[in-house]
């Protein structure tokens, strides 16, 4: 996941309505990014179209990468079936 740079939402009376502002575009930025990044590898996962006999596909966790650099399934699991038809 990318670095967080520690900012709260809940700094208390201390931040101004301009600092929390500031703080949750940054966080709402941080979450785009990592939806991103799990929307880019979505697309390299075509096991269905070269494995037909695959139900279920359980990625978790799903560990995002910095920007560009994609993200990493630490454990995945599949459900297969033998009642697939035949490729093609």
């Amino acid at each position: 996941m990318p670095a967080h740079n520690g900012l709260r939402l809940d700094d208390g009376d201390r931040a101004t309505p301009r600092q929390q502002q500031t703080r949750a575009d940054e966080q709402l930025q941080l979450v785009q990014e990592e939806l991103r990044a799990l929307a880019a590898a979505s697309k390299h996962v075509d096991l269905v179209e070269i494995m037909p006999e695959l139900v279920e596909l359980d990625l978790n966790p799903v560990i995002v990468l910095p920007p560009g650099q994609g993200a990493i399934a630490v454990d995945v699991r599949m459900r297969l079936t033998t009642d697939a038809p035949e490729p093609g």
